[in-house]
């Protein structure tokens, strides 16, 4: 099957975490046997212009090879940020650089989006033009939070009642976009997004406490409640327990949270890794005894499957993606924005943890993780999606 994936967000050279996980996404369905193809107008923010800037991104259109996928990306500017009007450039701009795929690798037998946000809007456009079925699949956390604005909700309102199938990452997610599918009734399936289990595993062997080190991986924002979980940590160490904290990412929120964790006392307790490739990851993941989400929206959790899959005890908020991720498999979990619920949590399984009890998930939680979280369950999900849009389109 030839799929032409049309992402809101994707990989750049100036932020090559944003979306990486598409990637992975992707090469599992080509290395199924599928021709996969993507196209992606590379706005970059007014913010970052500079003379240095200018030379590599002048609103040219560029084939790049990554990762054995065809992109097509147009380097440019958002010229209007995130004024009324700037989603309406993304998508022409996705729309040209569509036809110029096509030009070169024939018109796709499914157009993919990858969250309703402009990405839909264009795929919608573009399935019409081309008389095609179009799937999308959502990711983005701001249908949870009611953070889109009135320009968002239109072209998101475009994308979800036109596209032929449907899929939310979460069901926190599903329920939060189904307010958005006025006109139509069509299931909203569900896809997770999947890891890597055989390279998120647990070690052969993790250092005994104390300490106990807890990890927390993800982007340096407000809304992954960073600062409280750091009060939470120090709120433990009055009870005389050798805690340690792995604060993974990087994001405008770092120096702030540094300067709070020496304010607390916590200079040698907690160590700051910034963004770290997934071997990194992997091996923060390994030495911990324990994971702490403290996010107040997640559509998902990539880290807390990764972590669960690296052995890890897990101690998450329920802010969404972390209750489906955490059903039915061992892990703990709190109200989202309450430190105080947060940090009786971490003193109870720290003390637990140091007592050498096992918290971790066990045999039958992995094969669990397996049935549901695996790249194999993950392409057949996905081919069952394009398979099920096909229907809707041909039937339409």
């Amino acid at each position: 099957m030839h799929v032409l994936v049309l992402p809101s967000w994707f990989p750049t050279a100036h932020a090559p975490r944003n979306g990486a996980y598409f990637y992975q996404q992707l090469c599992a369905l080509r290395d199924a046997g599928h021709r996969i193809g993507v196209v992606y107008p590379e706005h970059h923010s007014l913010r970052g212009l500079s003379r240095e800037a200018l030379a590599t991104h002048r609103f040219q259109t560029r084939w790049h090879l990554e990762h054995g996928l065809p992109v097509l990306r147009r380097h440019g500017w958002n010229m209007l940020s995130n004024a009324p009007g700037s989603y309406a450039l993304c998508i022409r701009a996705a729309l040209c650089l569509a036809e110029r795929y096509a030009d070169s690798y024939g018109r796709p037998d499914v157009i993919h989006a990858l969250s309703a946000q402009w990405a839909g809007a264009a795929a919608a456009h573009l399935a019409r033009r081309w008389n095609r079925p179009m799937a999308l699949t959502e990711h983005f956390s701001g249908f949870m939070r009611d953070a889109l604005t009135s320009e968002q909700r239109y072209w998101a309102r475009t994308a979800l009642n036109q596209a032929d199938a449907v899929a939310a990452v979460s069901p926190a997610l599903r329920t939060a976009i189904r307010p958005y599918m006025t006109g139509t009734s069509r299931p909203i399936r569900l896809l997770p997004n999947p890891i890597d289990l055989s390279f998120f595993s647990p070690p052969a062997a993790r250092p005994a406490p104390p300490p106990v080190v807890w990890a927390s991986v993800g982007r340096l924002v407000p809304l992954k409640g960073t600062a409280p979980l750091l009060r939470a940590i120090a709120g433990v160490r009055t009870h005389g327990l050798d805690v340690r904290l792995h604060v993974v990412g990087d994001g405008p929120e770092r120096t702030r949270l540094q300067a709070l964790a020496r304010d607390l006392g916590l200079r040698k307790q907690v160590q700051f890794h910034g963004t770290l490739p997934p071997k990194g990851v992997r091996k923060v993941l390994q030495q911990a005894h324990g994971y702490v989400l403290a996010s107040h929206y997640e559509t998902f959790g990539i880290p807390v499957v990764e972590a669960l899959a690296c052995g890890c005890a897990v101690l998450a908020t329920r802010c969404g993606g972390p209750e489906y991720v955490l059903s039915n498999v061992q892990g703990q979990m709190v109200p989202p924005r309450s430190m105080a619920a947060l940090q009786r949590a971490l003193l109870r399984m720290t003390r637990a943890l140091q007592q050498g009890q096992s918290l971790g998930p066990t045999p039958a939680d992995r094969k669990r993780l397996h049935n549901r979280f695996s790249y194999d369950t993950f392409v057949t999900r996905t081919i069952n999606l394009y398979q099920n849009a096909k229907r809707h389109w041909a039937s339409s």
